[in-house]
């Protein structure tokens, strides 16, 4: 019983952690993903960089600002979804918190990954450093 429990962890674990290693940088994949996606994208990055790091090791200013463009960057999402496609915003919004939470699993599996291996979680993350300098520029955009 015990080896059919430790396969079926590594069955559904391995493919999550080959899929975050090969997830490639925004600006790569942004030009033909989506209209949604490079905010979506954003609002994951941001969402995991705001699990990983924690309230308390951000600092109340940091974090809010974080949640704030994070859930601009959500709203933005959702309303490019519901003008292309019709439907609720509602309906919209819920899509793309699913994306969202995708994709900061994804963020997540990848620094945990980088921790395990490197000791930093994404300092030295090529994909993640870009990603972050990318969606700093979209979010000051947006802001503008």
């Amino acid at each position: 019983m015990r080896n059919l429990l430790y396969s079926t962890v590594i069955f559904w674990t391995v493919p999550y952690v080959a899929c975050a290693d090969e997830m490639r940088p925004l600006a790569e994949v942004g030009v033909n993903a989506a209209a949604t996606y490079p905010s979506a994208r954003c609002a994951g990055l941001y969402q995991a960089m705001m699990e990983w790091i924690g309230f308390d090791r951000m600092g109340e200013e940091t974090w809010k600002t974080t949640d704030a463009n994070r859930k601009n960057l959500i709203l933005f999402s959702a309303a490019v979804a519901q003008d292309a496609s019709g439907g609720t915003i509602e309906g919209s919004i819920e899509i793309t918190l699913r994306d969202v939470r995708n994709i900061a699993d994804l963020y997540l599996a990848k620094m945990e990954a980088n921790y395990a291996t490197i000791g930093q979680a994404f300092g030295e993350d090529a994909v993640i450093s870009s990603d972050l300098t990318l969606c700093k520029t979209i979010t000051e955009t947006l802001l503008e």
